[in-house]
């Protein structure tokens, strides 16, 4: 496992790199519970997830907010069947995360290779990190 995930705290205690025969990306959505503007962007990854429009790249919701209550807020915001991390501060310091919501689109090395965040919009962040995962697969 490597330095990056290894301090995030999951949910289900799935190990946090990708699988290798499926995608060597993963896709890291930092959110809130209290954060408005995370809803479109947990929507819409939600539905490439369900899609399975990223050729296997998982889709990780990275929990800023109240660990205790994140499953459920996830939930709320049409994000629940992304996989959670639970307590993702660490993992947001290392990324330098700037505001939320946002999006980085790491390698196995988990090093960032993309950050739609910076160039769009919410409501377009998924089409975003769509294109360019469908550069790179």
């Amino acid at each position: 496992m490597t330095a990056l995930f290894a301090s995030a705290a999951w949910a289900d205690e799935a190990p946090m790199q990708p699988d290798a025969a499926t995608s060597p990306y993963q896709v890291l959505v930092f959110w809130a519970s209290w954060c408005g503007r995370c809803d479109t962007v947990l929507k819409d990854m939600e539905t490439l997830q369900s899609d399975d429009a990223l050729s296997g790249a998982a889709i990780k919701a990275v929990n800023l907010g109240d660990g205790a209550s994140a499953r459920e807020a996830l939930a709320r915001k049409g994000g629940d069947r992304l996989q959670l991390v639970v307590d993702g501060q660490a993992l947001a310091d290392r990324l330098q995360v700037k505001a939320l919501p946002w999006v980085v689109v790491v390698n196995q090395s988990g090093e960032p290779v993309y950050e739609p965040s910076r160039q769009a919009p919410p409501s377009q962040v998924a089409r975003y990190v769509q294109m360019d995962l469908s550069l790179r697969l």
